[in-house]
């Protein structure tokens, strides 16, 4: 009964939380984007790289608490390199294992062993946030120090991620419970959702996960994949800069940070832009400057995206509207569209992706002027 509430309130509060992260996780996203393309130094572009990075696995994070309360409509696997995997884990992880360790005279060594592997079908940021906390875990079980070795290979057909670590290990009643929602041997540190989160991200990607462990001699978990050779064969398409053209475009937003980094984008672009905070203030200059598309909002004070949406198409049905906000894979799009929504981007954004977006639907605006 307590572990049914629990579940229940988590489920409730998640969606609220989904929102207001993807706000905030766009405007990091969009930063270090736009920081990348200005900066020459490989120190500092690493840095983005690995900030970059860190906000797209955010934002995998925020989807699956989508998947929690049954939200979430998207799932989309692509090609990904295990090893590249552990490779960005460690990376993104060294913080923890190698600085604030030296900080505090901890030594911790870890060593990878990787062999020949296929590629296998998955999305990259889930399984980047498995090894995560498995390294994490190591490391907890390992507060004095130790070693950590890493395993990449193949064997029967299927690729496989063995991380070992000379910890304190586990009783048997701890390993058959390591997967139990809530379930922790940390106390107030842990909130017990870091295993199972891996679980149900293994088992999503057909795969299997397995604990050896023994109380006193440290732990062994192996991360079993399928080769999934109808994507893994797959070439990817090759990467594209799309060819810019120019608008006249209105962002609505009442979130400022996401607001001026879109506006500065656009600019950057050669576009001409109006901003507003708000649905009222949106539609004024909406009505004044008859933009060549409005790229609104969501959920805003008094007048909502929806509102904008339905009034610009009923003065202009031919003025597209982009429809941005943090709940965008949860909304229906036959229903968006007879609202007057063209497109639903769903924040955090790439700026890649909204730039081809904005060519297509200022190519279509002006097509239809012919």
């Amino acid at each position: 009964m307590i572990k049914s509430e629990k579940l229940r309130a988590l489920g409730e509060m998640s969606a609220g939380v989904a929102h207001d992260f993807n706000n905030i996780l766009g405007a990091i996203l969009g930063r270090a984007q736009l920081m990348k393309a200005r900066v020459d130094d490989p120190t500092l572009a690493r840095g983005l790289d690995i900030i970059e990075k860190a906000a797209i696995d955010g934002a995998s994070t925020v989807k699956r608490l989508q998947d929690f309360t049954r939200r979430r409509t998207d799932q989309v696997f692509s090609q990904v390199d295990l090893i590249q995997v552990i490779e960005d884990t460690l990376s993104m992880t060294r913080t923890r294992w190698e600085d604030s360790a030296h900080v505090s005279g901890i030594q911790y060594s870890i060593t990878t062993q990787y062999e020949p592997v296929s590629p296998v079908a998955g999305e990259i940021s889930e399984l980047r946030e498995v090894f995560t906390n498995i390294i994490f875990n190591a490391l907890d079980a390992m507060p004095a120090g130790g070693k950590i070795h890493i395993r990449v290979g193949t064997e029967h057909n299927r690729v496989f991620a063995q991380i070992t670590d000379t910890g304190r290990g586990m009783t048997e009643e701890v390993r058959k419970r390591v997967f139990d929602p809530f379930f922790t041997t940390k106390g107030v540190k842990g909130n017990g959702l870091g295993m199972s989160v891996a679980y149900g991200i293994i088992t999503r990607h057909k795969g299997e996960i397995e604990v050896e462990s023994e109380y006193g001699k440290g732990t062994t978990i192996k991360v079993t994949l399928p080769v999934n050779l109808d994507v893994a064969r797959r070439e990817p398409e090759a990467a594209l800069s799309p060819q810019k053209k120019i608008g006249r475009l209105l962002i609505i937003d009442d979130e400022a940070a996401i607001r001026d980094l879109l506006a500065e984008m656009l600019i950057q672009q050669g576009h001409e832009v109006f901003t507003a905070s708000g649905g009222k203030e949106g539609l004024e200059i909406f009505k004044d400057q008859m933009p060549d598309l409005v790229i609104t909002d969501l959920g805003m004070p008094e007048i909502s995206g929806w509102d904008v949406a339905t009034t610009v198409k009923a003065v202009n049905p031919s003025i597209s509207v982009i429809l941005m906000t943090g709940w965008g894979i949860t909304l229906d799009k036959d229903k968006a569209r007879k609202k007057g929504v063209d497109v639903i981007v769903a924040k955090p954004f790439q700026i890649g992706e909204m730039e081809k977006i904005l060519n297509e639907m200022i190519e279509l605006r002006h097509s239809s002027e012919l």
